[in-house]
Parts: C-alpha cells; sequence; structure tokens
C-alpha cells in the first residue's frame, strides 16, 4: 500500500484541535462509560494518559496516515473458511507464541514496536519454539526508518525487516523513549551479522486479515482516541475525546463470538490488560484495515540465555541458565562475557546436559558487558548466538539522582499535566530503572511509576487532574536491578485543578 497523504491537511488540523482542546479526565471517560452501556470496558490511571502530550505524531504514524480508512469496513472483516472462529496467540494450542510486552516511551516510534512485536512472534512460530523469544531491537530499526518526532511508514518497517533484518536489543538498546529524543550510532560494531532478515512480508486489507493471522501476529493501524490511553479492560469502544494520532500495534488474535479483536500495544504493561486490549469489531479507530503479515525460515536450533536476563544486575558468583535446542541436544555451550572494547574478558562453558554454567564477576570492573553463548547441536551444527546485556555491580556506588520540574515552577500551584526530569550523576554503573513515588501530604501512597533503563536523563508526566486537590510530594528512587538503591530529593507539589 502507498503512503497516504488523502486528507493530510484536514488530519493535522484535527491533531492541533486535540493538542489545544481540554484534557480528558478519569471522571470525564467514566462519566461517558455509564451512559453508554454498549461499551463494555473499564478506565483507569495508565501512564500513557501522562505521557502523551496529543500531538498528531505522538504515537508514530505521520499525520495523515489513517486518514484514508473506511471505519465502516472493520466489522466485516471475514473469516476465512474452515478457520477457527477465534485464535488467540497467547494461548495457541495451550501455548504462548507472543513474546513480552515492551514501553515505547515519549517516542513517536510505535511502527517500529508494533513490526518487532510482531517479528519476535512470528519467529517463534517459525521454529516452533515459543520460549525462543529473540529480543529484537525496536532502536536499530527505528533508527532506519523514522525520527521520533515525524513517526515511520509500516512499509518502510517490513522493507527494512526484509532487506537488512534486525539486530537484537543487546546490540542496541533503546533509549529514545527517555526524552523522545532521536539516536544515532549507538549500535554494536558486528550489528550486519547478528541481525535476522524476514524471508517475506503480505500487506493486506480487512478481506485478508483473520487469514493472515492464521500464520501468525501481524501489524496494524488505527486511530487513537483520547479514551483509550485509559483503557484498563475489557471490549474497548471509542465513547469520549478526539482523535490524538495514529498508532500502530500488532494483532495477536481475534475472537467472532465476542466480536472484538486482541492487540498487542507498546506502553508497557500498566496499561490496558498488561499491556495487551480488546478492540470491538464495531469500534470506528480503524483496527484490521490496514496489515502487514511477516513471514521467516525458522531455525532449525537456537539457544537461549534464561539467566541472568537482559539488563540484569549481578556481583559475585553467578550461575548461568541456558535453554533451547529445538531438533535434538547440544555438545558444546561456550560463552564469553565482552567489556567496551569488545575484546572477551572472561569465556567458559555451561554444561550440555545440565544447560548451567558459573561465571565469577568478582574480577571484573562494575559496569556494563555482553554476555555471548554459543551452541554447538549433537550434529555439529552452529546455533545462533544469544546476547544479553549484563550490569556488574561488586560494590557500592555514589549514585545521584534528581528530580526537578520540567519547564514550570514548583512553587506555584499547578493543574492539568506536568512534566519532571530526572538527572542521574553516575559512576562506572547505570540504574537499571527509577521508581517515581506519588504520596499524599500524610505520606499514603497514590501513584508508583517506573522507569526503565533511564540513563542519565529521562522526562515523565503526571495527569494531576485525576487527584484530588491537596498538597503532594514526588520522590524518585533509582535502581541497580535488587543490589542497590538511591532516593532523589522530594519535590512538593501544590494540585489546584
Amino acid at each position: 500500500m502507498k503512503p497516504r497523504f488523502h486528507g493530510l491537511i484536514l488530519s493535522m488540523l484535527a491533531g492541533a484541535y486535540a493538542a489545544d482542546a481540554h484534557a480528558l479526565t478519569l471522571h470525564d471517560v467514566n462519566k461517558s462509560l455509564l451512559a453508554h452501556p454498549e461499551a463494555q470496558w473499564s478506565a483507569r490511571d495508565t501512564g500513557a494518559a501522562a505521557t502523551f502530550r496529543g500531538r498528531q505524531d505522538a504515537f508514530g504514524l505521520p499525520a495523515g496516515y489513517t486518514a484514508g480508512l473506511d471505519r465502516d469496513l472493520t466489522a466485516e472483516a471475514p473469516t476465512p473458511p474452515n478457520a477457527p472462529a477465534a485464535i488467540d496467540w497467547r494461548n495457541k494450542d495451550g501455548v504462548n507464541w507472543v513474546s513480552p510486552i515492551k514501553n515505547q516511551g515519549r517516542c513517536g516510534s510505535c511502527v517500529a514496536f508494533a513490526s518487532v512485536a510482531a517479528f519476535e512472534s512470528t519467529y517463534n512460530i517459525a521454529g516452533q519454539s515459543p520460549g525462543l523469544n529473540f529480543d529484537g531491537s525496536e532502536q536499530d530499526l527505528f533508527g532506519r526508518i523514522g525520527t521520533c518526532d515525524m513517526g515511520s511508514w509500516p512499509s518502510s518497517a517490513t522493507q527494512t525487516m526484509r532487506s537488512r533484518g534486525v539486530a537484537d536489543e543487546a546490540c542496541y538498546p533503546y533509549a529514545s523513549g527517555r526524552l523522545g529524543e532521536d539516536q544515532s550510532g549507538g549500535a554494536c560494531a558486528d550489528a550486519a551479522a547478528r541481525s535476522i532478515r524476514l524471508s517475506g512480508s503480505t500487506e493486506t486489507g480487512v478481506n485478508g486479515v483473520k487469514a493472515a493471522l492464521q500464520r501468525g501476529p501481524v501489524i496494524t493501524t488505527f486511530d487513537v482516541y483520547e479514551d483509550f490511553m485509559y483503557y484498563g479492560g475489557g471490549v474497548y469502544r471509542h465513547v469520549s475525546g478526539a482523535v490524538q494520532g495514529g498508532h500502530a500495534v500488532a494483532i495477536v488474535g481475534y475472537d467472532d463470538n465476542g466480536r472484538y479483536w486482541i492487540i498487542k500495544n507498546s506502553w508497557g504493561e500498566d496499561w490496558g490488560e498488561h499491556g495487551f486490549a480488546r478492540i470491538s469489531y464495531d469500534d470506528d479507530s480503524g483496527v484490521g484495515q490496514d496489515n502487514y503479515g511477516l513471514a521467516f525460515a525458522g531455525p532449525d536450533s537456537y539457544v537461549k540465555l534464561v539467566g541472568p536476563q537482559n539488563y540484569a544486575a549481578v556481583a559475585g558468583a553467578v550461575t548461568l541458565t541456558a535453554a533451547g535446542a529445538r531438533d535434538g541436544g547440544f555438545s558444546a555451550l561456550p560463552f564469553t562475557v565482552t567489556g567496551k572494547s569488545s575484546h572477551a574478558l572472561l569465556s567458559g562453558n555451561l554444561d550440555p546436559r545440565t544447560m548451567q554454567g558459573a561465571l565469577d564477576t568478582t574480577g571484573l570492573d562494575d559496569g556494563v558487558y555482553e554476555l555471548k553463548v554459543g551452541a554447538t547441536t549433537a550434529d555439529g551444527r552452529q546455533s545462533r548466538p544469544w546476547y544479553s546485556l549484563v550490569t556488574v555491580a561488586n560494590h557500592p556506588q555514589a549514585i545521584d539522582v534528581a528530580l526537578s520540574a520540567d519547564g514550570w515552577d514548583a512553587s506555584q500551584p499547578v493543574q492539568d499535566r506536568v512534566y519532571f526530569m530526572i538527572d542521574v550523576r553516575q559512576q562506572n554503573v547505570p540504574l537499571t530503572a527509577v521508581d517515581i513515588l506519588i504520596a499524599k501530604a500524610d505520606g499514603t501512597l497514590v501513584k508508583s511509576i517506573t522507569l526503565q533503563n533511564p540513563g542519565t536523563r529521562s522526562r515523565f508526566g503526571w495527569r494531576t487532574a485525576m487527584y484530588a486537590n491537596g498538597a503532594y510530594s514526588l520522590k524518585a528512587v533509582g535502581r541497580i536491578g535488587g543490589l542497590q538503591a538511591f532516593d532523589s530529593n522530594v519535590l512538593g507539589v501544590k494540585v489546584a485543578n
């Protein structure tokens, strides 16, 4: 499908209006839900409601992309003859083929996240290996197809995945979501060799989407209404709020009896049904009309590092645990630990029978390392290596975490949505996460927000209209896994909506 510019100017004006309009509150959404009993879903406070400003390009589709969608077609998606009335790749034949939920953060990178989500699940299916869950790098793909402010096209994503492939997350960790800024030059030196390519992709409209879903999850695009950001569970159907922008997600199933699609979003597990949503066939957002299915030549065998997982923080002696081998067992499982210089600093072997081995980190300087596990099958074939990033923190760190107001005066009362900045001054060990704790004046915790891999600067939003007027205190707690924690200053905020 060619990029659609029909209605571009009208769509841009609509986006500007939505951004300037009165922000929808949780109370507003609940009132609309009571007035629309046909909408069988519930609303709640989610991180998405505070993250996105309502720009037309906030999620990642260029302005005007969804202007050509026919809202009357979605409900008419035909189910192929002999196909089941329902399919859910999270529980297909009793097995979960869908990779874990991720979070795009403040960057308009939804196309990369939707594409990698479909990529990861289709790779599992092609290899008949539901536990593989190759962790694809959204940053690697997104850096080749778009920008945080303008987004990208699904057709560009599928073409890039066919021609160049997608590297692993350890090769190029996602960082654009921290501040909504583009990244460049951060991929590993051997990114091309580590990338996995599609063997093919198929574009389909509403008439072929359910047929494509028989083979695996597909990429789709649709319009996000403001109430969708408050979705907490049930079968979503738009009841209030203006269109906020175009968005891309992965469809992982459908249900003809319940008349809904099942989508995998990229707004973290705090949103929706642990990151997923059911959207009614009768909703007018356009799900299922503009779709892309993917295809792979599946791996004959694979190895995966189960523990420590990617981005884990470790200290001292560590047990490495692997899984894999679709066909037969392994004869060798060598591992190497590599630093910034790309030279192997430690090496060893996992036992092919127990799939475990020992790693002693006490001789390493504190910092981030790449852990590579290779595999030779019993018949002498080489499986694709597995790569993970691990943070070594054997010694106490002196990390300063500062919380500040972003563009407003913290001494004055605030209303609606406000933004905060987290600045981190660190030694050799980066934080793996920051927890933002929002409490009432009496110390009662009212909200906790977690930012993964915050780097040295991150921004987050708080939609104060969802809370009672009064005094609140905010504190950020930086963490190096479960090993060490660092408190920020406490910032007092008076809410007066």
